[in-house]
């Protein structure tokens, strides 16, 4: 695959699942850390982990370390092709 389709392909698989998009709608005006999206989003801390695995490695958010907790944030980079894709997916 081309490269810019394989990152696509990569976010839309991503986005691809409710919890993963409710972790990313919770991170757009946010930053959390783990134990803070489990106690908003009701799940445990396992399967969160696992999203938001999903989620870095798709480079849609990032994280950072503050003594020993890790916060998360949304990517604005990877945000901005997301909306470049949606913007001409909605073209076609």
């Amino acid at each position: 695959m081309i490269p810019n389709v394989r990152k696509s392909h990569l976010l839309i698989r991503a986005i691809n699942h409710p919890i993963r998009k409710q972790i990313l709608s919770l991170l757009l005006d946010n930053t959390l850390n783990v134990t803070e999206l489990c106690t908003i989003m009701k799940r445990p801390q396992p399967d969160t982990s696992r999203h938001l695995k999903i989620l870095r490695q798709s480079k849609m958010i990032n994280n950072h370390r503050k003594g020993s907790e890790v916060y998360y944030t949304i990517n604005p980079n990877t945000m901005k092709l997301l909306n470049e894709i949606t913007d001409k997916i909605n073209l076609l």
